[in-house]
């Protein structure tokens, strides 16, 4: 795996560990238990007080304890090297880079959205004005024949007025999807190493500069 692989690959990934936790956790309780039973066995050696049969036991546990440590060993270096081939510092890296991508989508559509809302009001205000002029009188085209200019202009009105609806149920939508975005960046943006952050700076602090140089005027 590398650092672009898929959603589906991470998810694999991160529930094949899940999967594993319990036995693992399971393993470190029986080590350690283990342990503790050795010990008492072999300070009862010390004492001299131990039987054939405890002489037994005790390398029967120790045994186990080996059996264990090299099985969480084998694991530990198997999750390492997938942890590595994966490539997490690159995809938390990436996925905050899609964060912020969707944070600035979102605030140019609502800037378009709202430019929009507002042109298309400024138009619908004027065709009031103009149904109002023309309110109760006759016109005629070139030839002299009569025109219905108020059903022309009652019509756009209607069909601004679906548009500005329109508007307002999209500027919803992309609104919640902004809220959205808050949501999990503050989920995700308090436990990002310090690597992570950086790069962040940077990211925006290059951003910035080429803003700055694309709104120099041409020599």
């Amino acid at each position: 795996m590398e650092g672009n692989t898929s959603n589906g690959e991470e998810e694999e990934l991160i529930e094949g560990i899940k999967n594993e936790l319990p036995d693992v956790f399971d393993n470190i309780q029986n080590t350690l238990k283990s342990i503790q039973e050795i010990d008492a066995l072999v300070s009862d050696l010390k004492k001299g007080g131990i039987s054939p049969e405890k002489m037994d036991q005790l390398q029967e546990l120790v045994s186990s304890v080996q059996e264990n440590v090299e099985e969480s060993e084998t694991l530990a270096n198997k999750l390492e090297k997938e942890l590595l081939e994966w490539n997490a510092q690159k995809k938390l890296a990436r996925r905050d880079t899609e964060l912020e991508e969707i944070q600035n989508l979102c605030s140019e559509f609502i800037e378009d959205l709202n430019q929009e809302k507002t042109n298309t009001e400024i138009e619908l205000e004027k065709n009031l004005e103009k149904q109002e002029e023309n309110k109760d009188q006759e016109m005629v085209d070139k030839d002299g024949n009569p025109v219905d200019i108020m059903q022309d202009l009652t019509r756009l009105e209607t069909q601004m007025g679906s548009y500005i609806q329109e508007i307002n149920v999209l500027l919803e939508d992309v609104r919640k999807l902004d809220d959205l975005y808050l949501v999990c960046f503050e989920e995700f943006n308090p436990e990002l190493p310090k690597a992570v952050l950086d790069m962040r700076k940077q990211r925006q602090s290059n951003a910035q500069k080429q803003s700055t140089k694309n709104l120099k005027r041409p020599a």
